[in-house]
């Protein structure tokens, strides 16, 4: 017998003989039509050995997570499934889908951030792992939150009054008091913390130059 199969059908051809010389010949058609982001597909596949993952990207100005009052579906944003290689693009709504994933087995779907409008624009989470049921859809959330920067001059206070100071060391910890960011001053005291995430920071002169430069 022969096969051949494609991503949309498979066909199977059989040649019997027995044994009076009767020969027989077998010809086997098969696809399913699944509802995709396109309308009805056909697929080599049964539907019951595939789901779909509902993928919807929007931007997270209160940085909480969730689609609330405020946020705006992004649409024209580049989704990929590790799967197959396969990418989707968003559409108005911010959603897009992601159909015919191998059900029972972890896919990853991938938010590429260089196709995002703003370069001051980051993924909370750029890759998000499922293992779709078959026949079932499951909603995937990509908050993006706008980036911010703090920029400034360090100075050196003395009688005679102020100056820049370079190379100093400042760190920018989160509220429970580890460091996310650290940072030199340049020559003349400038220093700039960029593609910063909204949210509550404290920036201060590191402790260890604190103590050694009094």
């Amino acid at each position: 017998g022969l096969a051949w199969s494609t991503k949309r059908w498979s066909l199977q051809l059989g040649v019997m003989s027995s044994d009076d010389g009767t020969r027989r010949l077998s010809v086997g058609f098969s696809t399913s039509l699944q509802h995709g982001p396109d309308g009805w597909q056909a697929d080599a596949r049964a539907a019951a050995a595939t789901g779909n993952a509902e993928a919807r990207v929007f931007l997270d100005r209160n940085a909480d997570g969730r689609f609330d009052a405020g946020d705006r579906p992004l649409g024209d944003v580049a989704i990929r499934a590790s799967t197959d290689g396969r990418t989707v693009r968003t559409g108005p709504d911010g959603r897009a889908l992601l159909a015919r994933l191998p059900a029972g087995t972890f896919a990853t779907l991938r938010l590429q951030p260089e196709s995002l409008d703003n370069p001051f624009w980051l993924p909370t989470s750029a890759t998000v792992s499922l293992r779709p049921h078959p026949g079932a859809r499951v909603a995937i959330d990509f908050p993006v939150v706008p980036m911010t920067e703090i920029d400034g001059t360090a100075f050196i206070v003395t009688a005679e009054g102020r100056k820049p100071a370079a190379n100093v060391l400042l760190q920018l910890r989160d509220p429970q008091g580890a460091v996310v960011r650290e940072v030199r001053s340049a020559f003349d005291g400038a220093y700039l913390i960029d593609r910063l995430p909204p949210g509550d920071y404290t920036l201060a002169v590191s402790p260890e130059q604190i103590e050694r430069l009094r």
